[in-house]
């Protein structure tokens, strides 16, 4: 008997998807959701959710992190530090 929570699997694999998704939308500088589609992930998902509202909430995402950051700037970061924290 497994004592994972239904979904839980799932989610956590819409995660993974969309920070692989966000990693490679900074690195070419694309759109997060176009990666996404090329991997014939489905629209209506949890990956979608994620990967649409970082794209459309970037300004103000770097504006909260850039506060927070001593001596560094979000374009330093390194990328997948920087996606991971555009997620959280």
């Amino acid at each position: 008997m497994s004592s994972e929570i239904p979904g839980l699997g799932r989610r956590r694999e819409a995660r993974e998807e969309a920070l692989s998704a966000l990693y490679q939308a900074d690195l070419l500088s694309a759109d997060p959701t176009d990666s996404l589609r090329q991997r014939a992930i489905d629209e209506d998902s949890y990956a979608f959710d994620i990967c649409a509202g970082v794209r459309d909430g970037v300004d103000e995402l770097d504006d909260v992190l850039g506060r927070h950051l001593m001596q560094w700037s979000v374009a330093r970061m390194p990328i997948i530090d920087r996606a991971l924290a555009r997620m959280a």
